[in-house]
């Protein structure tokens, strides 16, 4: 049986990319959106619907979540807006990678499922164990965590999509190092060179998706507060730009809807 601490070991490391990839639970509330709604929705992503019984079933589930509920406390209000914000952010990035013909398939999931519970050099985890890890470091319920991986998978392809052929310079890798306090780390340019390039794709990325998905107008019911659209994406620093014609792009996205399981 896997101990305490081996639990710790197994699933510290790899949700640490999830958990800085997750929404904030408290989004910066300025900025109000269109408020045009239909009775039972909570927002519309261009012709996408995310309605209120499935943001309340997720949010309801997340909350019987002891480690949710003690940090929610009694700031229920702004978690919600946490959650419809990462149900939006789910919509956009189908559709950014829609765009790109870029698709993850079932397997794509599992795999990425299997290199959590199996990371090398570690003891293997269980799913429970995953699971609990998932929602202590994301502060999401269980089910979301298909959902929450196959974001990850089509925003790792994106980032291969754009990337390809065209590798960040040697200046962009040393300002990001600079900037980021790499100097004070103790740690070399070389030595961390694979975090400093995966850092840029995911800014990469982020403009990419927001981008590309900006013509999808955004309407969200008044019921659910205000919140900035461009914080739904937390930024990285990484402000490198895709090449033009990928943001250009206005190939007809798939119709998508929230959260489903992969």
């Amino acid at each position: 049986m896997t101990s305490a601490k081996e639990h710790s070991t197994v699933t510290r490391k790899p949700l640490r990319r999830l958990a800085a990839l997750a929404v904030p639970c408290l989004l910066l509330l300025s900025g109000l959106t269109a408020c045009e709604t239909q009775t039972g929705v909570a927002a519309f992503v261009g012709s996408t619907r995310i309605t209120e019984s499935h943001l309340r079933a997720v949010v309801d589930e997340a909350l019987k979540q002891k480690a949710i509920a003690q940090k929610v406390g009694t700031n229920v209000a702004a978690y919600r807006q946490a959650i419809l914000s990462r149900l939006v952010k789910h919509v956009l990035i189908a559709s950014a990678a829609g765009k790109l013909h870029l698709s993850a398939s079932t397997g794509d999931v599992d795999k990425r499922v299997d290199d959590l519970l199996h990371p090398a050099n570690q003891p293997a985890g269980t799913m429970a164990q995953l699971d609990a890890a998932f929602v202590t470091a994301v502060q999401l319920p269980p089910s979301e965590l298909r959902p929450f991986l196959r974001d990850q998978v089509l925003m790792d392809k994106i980032g291969q999509r754009l990337t390809a052929g065209a590798p960040f310079t040697d200046a962009q890798l040393q300002k990001f190092y600079d900037e980021h306090g790499g100097p004070a780390s103790g740690q070399t340019l070389e030595q961390v060179k694979p975090q400093v390039i995966a850092a840029l794709t995911d800014g990469v990325v982020q403009v990419y998706v927001t981008s590309s998905t900006s013509h999808l107008r955004l309407k969200v019911n008044p019921r659910f507060g205000r919140f900035e659209r461009s914080k739904i994406f937390a930024p990285t620093g990484a402000i490198v730009s895709p090449p033009d014609e990928l943001v250009r792009d206005t190939a007809p996205s798939p119709k998508v809807t929230p959260s489903p399981s992969a």
